[in-house]
């Protein structure tokens, strides 16, 4: 990785282009922040092939990169050497994975779920080589499991994910915890939108779904945060049951009438989310769809503690679209204008 160390400067970060920010409701309910960070390494992904980057994990000195038009859901490239090595096929063969979503680390295995088949795999990193990728596990196949969505984690208890289109709880329900033997807990609901019952059930589901989610080491907590609206829910499990502890709620969407139907016009809220023992990480975007720069990519960089309360925020200076805490570096990717990595630095009144 060539390293750039650029001064932190002028770059309080074209970021004043924050002043274009400055009706979101959610940055106002921050308290004001001129704190920036640069990028102490960056890596030309486009260089070694990857063209096409939507999620990321580190573990070692390997990046694994979920991509979306490539033959290959997964891009393993070395941080050292930049070789890349290719996983998963696309598919609907042995080995295979029509659409790989929902890409975590659990403990040395990477995660990948296919998000038609709800088939949850496992990639062991602690036994990659540069010339040899392990053989995949199977962690669960989920398909007949009442309750169940592609962005799932395992928790205490069982598993936690946003609830699916044809699920069996309340209308008003966001996510759950439920296991493969059909236990379900109460769910939290949603965020309440005033005239979201006009939409067509496929629209809701697919603005309330449309999350990201980090749990806590432990397993005993864990956030979550929509995409197309600031809201988090920061919540715990206790004797197998959700106790949601904060809720922040900002920015609703608006509804308006299209060619007779009702649709939801709402900015990009949270692109990214990354967790340790202390904190929670949010990448926040705020922008408009169709603008000059991907909604998807975000400079905001928020950080809470596992209660739901705030503890700081920075300006990076480039837009990236997925985060990855590893450690005192932030791993960032991003993909306008071309594809990169770039590793952060977090300052140590952050950490500790």
């Amino acid at each position: 990785m060539r390293r750039t160390l650029m001064l932190l400067l002028c770059v309080v970060v074209v970021v004043c282009a924050c002043s274009r920010k400055n009706d979101d409701e959610y940055l106002a309910s921050l308290p004001k922040s001129e704190r920036s960070l640069a990028p102490t390494d960056s890596l030309d992904l486009e260089s070694i092939g990857v063209l096409s980057p939507t999620q990321m994990i580190k573990y070692d000195r390997w990046v694994v990169i979920k991509e979306s038009q490539n033959k290959y859901n997964l891009a393993i490239v070395n941080l050292d050497s930049h070789q890349k090595l290719d996983a998963i096929p696309v598919g609907r063969g042995p080995g295979e994975m029509t659409l790989g979503d929902n890409l975590y680390l659990e403990g040395t295995g990477v995660t990948l779920t296919d998000a038609y088949k709800l088939t949850m795999v496992s990639l062991d990193m602690s036994k990659l080589k540069e010339d040899h990728i392990p053989r995949l596990d199977t962690i669960g196949t989920f398909k007949s499991v009442n309750n169940a969505f592609s962005r799932l984690r395992k928790v205490k208890g069982g598993y936690i994910s946003p609830v699916p289109t044809n699920h069996t709880l309340d209308d008003n329900a966001w996510y759950s915890l439920w296991d493969v033997d059909g236990y379900c807990s109460d769910p939290i609901l949603r965020p309440q939108v005033d005239g979201i019952e006009k939409t067509e059930r496929t629209i809701s589901h697919s603005f309330y779904s449309s999350s990201v989610v980090t749990v806590h080491p432990d397993k005993d907590r864990f956030c979550i945060g929509l995409v197309r609206m600031a809201a988090l829910s920061f919540a715990m499990i206790e004797n197998r049951k959700l106790k949601e502890v904060k809720r922040v709620e900002y920015n609703r969407p608006r509804l308006y009438e299209n060619g007779g139907k009702t649709s939801i016009y709402a900015n990009r809220a949270f692109s990214g989310i990354a967790s340790d023992k202390d904190h929670v990480f949010l990448l926040y975007s705020g922008r408009e769809r169709n603008g000059d720069i991907p909604d998807y990519e975000g400079n905001h960089l928020i950080v809470y503690d596992w209660n739901g309360n705030y503890v700081t925020r920075y300006f990076l200076l480039h837009n990236v679209m997925d985060i990855f805490i590893d450690g005192d570096e932030l791993y960032c990717l991003s993909t306008y204008p071309s594809c990169k990595l770039f590793v952060y630095r977090l300052p140590a009144t952050i950490l500790h």
